[in-house]
């Protein structure tokens, strides 16, 4: 078994790969959680509009509406569900840099290894071009024995793939 805390791990990177975003003039777009956000919403507005009527008017009167109701907020939520595992999915960071028209997205993963990997797969798309570039550093790189992450060691590493793979597509 591995001698790293996984999860310990995980977290620290995927927060210093956010971090390493910012301070690199990246903006953070949040409209995949907008989106879930607004889905979400009209679930609850359909389950509170099926309650008020049955409150006002009484319940036989209102089961004559619930299919109106009850269908369109069992889509919704397997909407939301879709939406959070398939789109959303674990993705990390969504951003863009205005001056060179650039949009990133990043996702993270640490496998259960003896030897852990960090991997962060970065999709580029500039002029609606899209690429995927993937960065695997060894665990034992960036982290010391205490599972904290060395600060220089990944800015090092990430960094110089930020400048490799995306700072080239202007």
């Amino acid at each position: 078994m591995t001698k790293y805390d996984l999860k310990e791990i995980k977290t620290q990177f995927d927060e210093a790969v956010v971090k390493a975003f910012k301070e690199n003039n990246y903006r953070e777009s949040h409209i995949f959680e907008d989106v879930r956000l607004f889905i979400s919403f009209c679930s609850v507005c359909l389950a509170a509009a099926t309650f008020g009527i049955e409150k006002y008017y009484g319940y036989k009167f209102a089961k004559q509406y619930y299919p109106f109701f009850i269908y369109p907020y069992l889509f919704l939520s397997g909407l939301q569900f879709f939406w959070s595992k398939f789109i959303q999915a674990n993705r990390l960071f969504v951003g863009f840099k205005t001056d060179r028209h650039i949009k990133v997205s990043a996702t993270t993963d640490v496998p259960l290894t003896e030897n852990p990997v960090a991997f962060c797969k970065v999709t580029i798309i500039k002029d609606h071009l899209v690429q995927e570039k993937q960065l695997c550093i060894a665990v034992d790189r960036i982290f010391d024995i205490e599972n904290k992450l060395v600060e220089d060691a990944f800015k090092k590493v990430f960094y110089n793939f930020l400048r490799e793979t995306v700072e080239k597509h202007d």
